[in-house]
């Protein structure tokens, strides 16, 4: 197991349909941080707003 910092508040999660990355909401920073989960590491962090905190993933 190995903990990976997102950002300030993290709540929600969820994973992508191919199991590739993993979601989460971080509600204090208003971010998304995307971690891939081959790497296990943040590859992007997605400002979405105010205090983001459910989350879900469709492929399109």
């Amino acid at each position: 197991m190995k903990t990976i910092r997102t950002g300030k508040g993290a709540h929600g999660v969820t994973v992508s349909d191919d199991g590739l990355y993993v979601f989460v909401t971080n509600i204090l920073d208003g971010t998304v941080s995307e971690i891939s989960v081959a790497t296990q590491s943040v590859v992007r962090t997605h400002a979405v707003g105010t205090g983001p905190n459910g989350i879900t993933f469709q492929a399109q």
